[in-house]
């Protein structure tokens, strides 16, 4: 589903490297992403050795990530063509 996406909207309470790799693999493609994650996710994200490669990307192209106090306990991935 990600790889098909030309457009992701991504509501994560948890994600894993695979996962971060596979979106940011489609942001350098050109892929437009939003992503909403806790203030939990963001921390652990901020911790990794990811971090800065996410940061650039936010800062240098129209996407964006949203930061939430409290996170619905639930994921959710909606792209131009799929709903998951």
């Amino acid at each position: 589903m990600i790889q098909e996406a030309e457009e992701l909207y991504i509501l994560s309470p948890i994600s894993t490297s695979a996962h971060t790799d596979a979106v940011m693999e489609r942001i350098n493609e050109g892929v437009y992403v939003e992503i909403i994650v806790g203030r939990d996710l963001f921390t652990q994200i901020a911790a990794s050795s990811d971090f800065e490669k996410i940061y650039r990307i936010t800062k240098t192209t129209r996407n964006k990530i949203f930061i939430l106090d409290k996170i619905p306990k639930l994921g959710l991935i909606v792209t131009n063509k799929h709903l998951s």
